[in-house]
């Protein structure tokens, strides 16, 4: 099944086969290196242990996404990716998908899933992934495509968005439409995110 019979699917025939093949990608790699588990944390350990990446909140999010933009035109921005599964999710969509993660161990983890699924014949040319934190990695060209820029988000309450949260703000007013998933904003990932978090503000 190739990208673009992906994207021509309904929503369960579109995610179901690209979540099962990104779960046993991601097993694989976290495998390869006890070490990877670190960047998995409880958050992404959790799913995986169901057989599931993807989440009901993220689907949801691209279903309004599909509902409420051009996909032809628009092109979403998302902050704080992860494993990638939201912009990649956009992507298959048939959007333009720039995917911001400032942390190396999960960047590296989402270069493994793109790589796994383009052996499986699902190359996602619409996805790009950016080693680097928001807004500081956003380059001009990011923003000059033509359409209307949607920036996307779910529960990023990292360090790095805390101590610069004013610049994370300024930056969103060159997004014409902000989609943020407020019913999960700031709710606790993993333990040892939140201690991290927790020491960084004492």
């Amino acid at each position: 099944m190739g990208a673009a019979d992906v994207r021509a699917a309904p929503r369960q025939l579109d995610f179901r086969r690209i979540d099962q093949l990104g779960v046993a990608v991601l097993r694989d790699w976290l495998a390869a290196d006890p070490a990877r588990e670190l960047s998995a944390g409880e958050y992404y350990l959790a799913r995986l242990a169901r057989g599931n990446l993807l989440v009901e909140n993220e689907l949801a999010l691209v279903d309004y996404c599909r509902r409420n933009f051009d996909a032809g035109e628009d092109y979403v921005v998302e902050m704080g990716t992860g494993f990638g599964e939201l912009s990649l999710m956009l992507a298959l969509s048939g959007f333009e998908a720039t995917a911001f993660e400032s942390d190396a161990r999960r960047h590296a983890g989402a270069s493994a899933l793109l790589d796994g699924l383009a052996r499986q014949g699902i190359d996602i040319d619409g996805m790009a992934l950016v080693f680097g934190a928001f807004p500081t990695a956003l380059g001009f060209g990011t923003l000059d495509r033509g359409g209307a820029a949607i920036f996307v988000s779910t529960n990023v309450t990292s360090s790095w968005v805390m101590d610069h949260i004013d610049s994370v703000h300024r930056a969103l007013r060159l997004f014409d439409h902000l989609v943020v998933d407020l019913a999960r904003f700031g709710v606790e990932r993993d333990e040892q995110a939140r201690a991290e978090l927790a020491e960084a503000f004492e």
